[in-house]
């Protein structure tokens, strides 16, 4: 018996009879998944420890450079005096000199498009609906 005693090989076949072809399938399935989650998990990792391309440098760079300038103009508004910059005190006069344009642009087409009344139109409504014949 290749070196194995009597209750050895009982054991074994034990062992092998304890799991019934339903649980032995579980079984494969369950470690079947684990694999995947497992190199699911270090495909992960090793995608997340790859060095940045240059494009994605840039665009990392770009990014934070205009988060700071954000947050440095920030913090002088609130050191500073509570006036608006120069720069946007300019941008809001500019603003409004454009509404006031658009204000005089909208009166202008209102006045064009007031209603006419019927009294004012004079037209000739028989010339309209005679048909004259085209003789070819």
């Amino acid at each position: 018996m290749n070196g194995r005693t009597l209750e050895q090989e009982l054991k074994l076949i034990e062992e092998r009879d304890k799991y019934s072809e339903v649980n032995q399938a579980r079984m494969l399935v369950d470690l079947i998944n684990q694999r995947k989650r497992y190199f699911a998990a270090h495909k992960a990792e090793a995608k997340r420890n790859k060095p940045m391309t240059q494009a994605q440098q840039r665009t990392y760079i770009t990014f934070t450079s205009i988060e700071t300038e954000d947050k440095e103009r920030e913090s002088e508004l609130a050191a500073g005096s509570s006036k608006r910059p120069r720069a946007e005190h300019d941008e809001e006069s500019v603003k409004k000199q454009k509404l006031e344009e658009n204000d005089a642009e909208k009166e202008e087409l209102r006045a064009c498009l007031d209603i006419v009344s019927g009294d004012e139109i004079a037209m000739d409504f028989e010339s309209l609906a005679t048909k004259y014949l085209i003789i070819e």
